[in-house]
C-alpha cells in the first residue's frame, strides 16, 4: 500500500493556515493585557515567533482610540461630535457588528437603527437620527 504524499504548495498552505490560527489564538488571551504588561513580555526575547507577532498586533490595536462620531444630515455633512469609546465595550461592538471576537475593528461602521438600543446602553448617549447620521470610527 502506497501512500500518496501531499504536493509541496498543499503543505506550505497548511503550515501558513496552522501559523496563523497560532497567532490568532495568542492574540486572543493578549487582549486584555495593558499596555505595559504587552511591552513587558516583548522585553523577554525567549517568546515563540507567533506570540511576538501576536503581542506586536496586540499592541497596535491598543494605540486606537475608538469614537461613536456624528455628523450633519444632508447636504452638508458637518461633523458635530464625538464620545471616545472604552476599550471595554469593544466586545459588546463586535457582537453588535456581527464580527469576530479577534477582529480589530479598525474600519468605519454605519450605526443603524437596530444598534441604537446597544449602543445608548454602551455609550450613554442618546442617538437622534432625524438630524444624525452615526458612525463607530477608529483613529490611531
Amino acid at each position: 500500500m502506497r501512500v500518496s504524499a501531499q504536493p509541496l504548495e498543499i503543505m506550505k498552505m497548511n503550515k501558513r493556515d496552522r501559523k496563523f490560527d497560532k497567532i490568532n489564538e495568542f492574540k486572543s488571551r493578549f487582549r486584555s493585557l495593558s499596555i505595559s504588561q504587552i511591552k513587558r513580555r516583548l522585553s523577554f526575547g525567549s517568546l515563540q515567533k507567533e506570540a511576538s507577532v501576536a503581542l506586536q498586533e496586540v499592541l497596535k490595536e491598543k494605540s486606537v482610540q475608538w469614537y461613536l462620531v456624528w455628523y450633519n444630515k444632508d447636504p452638508f455633512d458637518d461633523h458635530v461630535g464625538e464620545i471616545q469609546i472604552a476599550e471595554k465595550s469593544l466586545v459588546e461592538l463586535r457582537e453588535l457588528f456581527n464580527l469576530p471576537l479577534n477582529d480589530p475593528m479598525v474600519d468605519c461602521f454605519l450605526v443603524k437603527s437596530e444598534h441604537v438600543d446597544m449602543i445608548e446602553k454602551i455609550i450613554e448617549v442618546k442617538i437622534s437620527f432625524d438630524k444624525y447620521d452615526y458612525f463607530i470610527e477608529a483613529y490611531e
